[in-house]
This record gives structure tokens, C-alpha cells and sequence, in this order.
């Protein structure tokens, strides 16, 4: 979901807060971030217009499409 605070673009993201035994303890923690960041982050990383971020169990990395 994106929206507009303060005439930027942002998206949400929020997660259940978790106890020290990592069950959801009722709280929620929440944020919101500006789109345009993680766009100049993103050109920033990528070398190619076709290059795409694919997220892994371990770590991101950076591939050029087949």
C-alpha cells in the first residue's frame, strides 16, 4: 500500500512485535518509508536496466535475466 505524507510517496510496512521467545506478544511495531530511497539505492546497485533484486533465505543478491 503507498500513500502521500507530506507530499512524498511512501509505503507501510509494519510486523507483529515478538516476545523474547519470538511469539507475537499483541504489539505491533510499524513504519513507513519514501519510495524514492530505495529507488536511488537500487539504481545504485544495479549495473544494467535489466538487472532485478531476487531475495534469498540468506542474502540478497543482484542477477542480469536470462
Amino acid at each position: 500500500m503507498t500513500a502521500q505524507v507530506g507530499g512524498r510517496t511512501v509505503f507501510a510496512y509494519s510486523r507483529p512485535r515478538l516476545d523474547a521467545e519470538g511469539r507475537p506478544d499483541g504489539g505491533t511495531l510499524w513504519a513507513t518509508f519514501r519510495i524514492a530511497e530505495f529507488q536511488r539505492f537500487y539504481a545504485s546497485v544495479l549495473g544494467h536496466p535489466g538487472d532485478v533484486v531476487k531475495r534469498g533465505t540468506k542474502a540478497q543478491m543482484t542477477t542480469r535475466p536470462r
